[in-house]
């Protein structure tokens, strides 16, 4: 499978996942780079394609979390950073979502996106995030809860 078809493939995923995680467009294009650029570099025959967007997934979130952590240590050292450019503020509902789903959990967050956002079954979530389905399933149930509390 050639790397054009593969970017454009899994382009619009990638991005997804990377705008989710950063809540920076700026961050979340970085990550998108630094994603297909670490797929370049493995060159590595994939037994699937879902393994394939299973590798990518994880890959773009362990690079958004390492970017966050960079920018939390970077923040803690210097209060004065302004605060940057956000995605998905313009609608009232996107916001108030957005909001709620800063307030939960981040194992129950990570698995609510991934299902709902990227419309992953809970076989791959648990392939790609390295868990047991049922506890998949459980954190999905706590995650609901969570997100209706927080909505309500």
């Amino acid at each position: 499978m050639s790397d054009d078809f593969v970017i454009r493939t899994y382009a619009d995923m990638v991005y997804k996942i990377a705008v989710r995680y950063t809540k920076n467009l700026a961050d979340a294009e970085d990550v998108f780079s630094d994603t297909f650029l670490a797929y370049y570099r493995k060159k590595q025959e994939f037994a699937s394609e879902e393994h394939r967007k299973a590798w990518l997934i994880r890959v773009t979130i362990n690079f958004s979390r390492n970017l966050y952590r960079a920018h939390k240590k970077s923040a803690e050292l210097d209060e004065s950073i302004p605060s940057q450019e956000r995605g998905f503020d313009a609608v009232e509902n996107a916001a108030d979502l957005k909001t709620a789903l800063e307030q939960m959990r981040p194992e129950y967050r990570e698995v609510i996106c991934l299902y709902y956002l990227q419309e992953l079954s809970v076989k791959e979530l648990a392939q790609v995030l390295g868990r047991n389905e049922s506890t998949v399933r459980t954190q999905l149930l706590r995650g609901r809860e969570q997100l209706r509390k927080f909505l309500t």
